[in-house]
């Protein structure tokens, strides 16, 4: 009689089971093919390793997810192998390399997407620590160059003239350069670097270059080069191109080049000045070749 009874209820199981659409195990109320409430556990055998394999659209095996020994689990494609693979010991994780030797082992190309205008992907962009927490954020280039004037600048005695490049530049990575005003605005805190060269032509007896730093309309710092002066050069000045047949007018090159650190929203510029008048002037010249302004975020901090 008993067996009657089991023989009955396995009979009727197997009907449910073949009849259902969805089989439940822990569930009543299957909502899938095979619905679990639980934990599943897949064991190896002698001849193989715990996993599931995926078929494709055709019915082949294109996947395999599971064990391949008993410290590494991860993925395995049909054709790329064990690309993505977990060290369950150490917690080491492969990506195109099944034996991980560090938090993070990578065989092959790196890529990163994402982010909001303007910390995106960019040619030249650095990945930067913000924070001693870890977290980061792309830094697009900050580079300008300009060369030349739009036409010689006569510099005034006894005051500083700022010096207007070409509104063309070279190169102005990041958009920071204001070439209608010939300044830089620094768009984060860092450590920049500069480099201004003027070409001037004068007879005065002594020119001065200054590359300044301004925070909210006042000068913080500057940087200058002044034209050498000698007891016994012509005119009490270096006359470096005197075998030129420029006669007593002196052709010459004053240059600044220096890193500094910058706050946010400070500006840069360059000027000239001379100090004595004795009838002659003090020209800078539009000299792409000898006079320039540049540079460049080194280190954002």
């Amino acid at each position: 009689m008993v067996k009657a009874i089991m023989t009955g209820l396995l009979f009727c199981l197997l009907a449910q089971g073949t009849l259902a659409q969805n089989v439940g195990i822990g569930t009543n109320s299957a909502t899938h093919k095979l619905d679990v409430a639980g934990r599943v556990r897949i064991r190896q055998n002698s001849n193989q390793t715990a996993g599931i394999w995926f078929d494709g659209s055709n019915g082949t095996q294109r996947s395999f997810a599971g064990t391949y020994d008993d410290n590494h689990a991860g993925w395995y494609g049909i054709s790329s192998g064990w690309s993505l693979t977990m060290n369950v010991m150490n917690g080491h994780v492969g990506i195109g390399n099944a034996n991980p030797g560090a938090s993070l082992d990578v065989s092959g190309t790196l890529r990163f997407r994402g982010g909001n205008f303007p910390h995106v992907p960019a040619t030249g962009a650095i990945l930067t620590a913000l924070d001693d927490g870890g977290n980061t954020q792309w830094q697009r280039p900050v580079l300008f160059k300009t060369n030349g004037l739009a036409a010689n600048l006569a510099v005034p005695a006894w005051q500083w003239k700022k010096i207007m490049f070409n509104t063309g530049t070279e190169v102005n990575h990041g958009l920071h350069y204001d070439f209608i005003n010939s300044l830089f605005n620094a768009p984060v805190k860092g450590f920049y670097h500069f480099d201004a060269k003027v070409y001037i032509r004068s007879s005065m007896i002594q020119n001065y270059m200054r590359l300044v730093v301004v925070r909210n309309g006042t000068i913080v710092r500057e940087f200058r080069d002044q034209e050498l002066v000698c007891e016994n050069c012509l005119n009490g000045h270096v006359s470096a191109y005197q075998d030129l047949g420029w006669a007593t007018i002196d052709f010459k090159t004053l240059s600044v080049s220096v890193g500094t650190l910058l706050e946010k929203d400070d500006q840069v510029w360059v000027e000239v000045y001379r100090s004595e008048h004795d009838g002659g002037g003090t020209n800078v010249l539009n000299a792409a070749g000898t006079t320039w302004f540049n540079g460049y975020l080194a280190s954002r901090l």
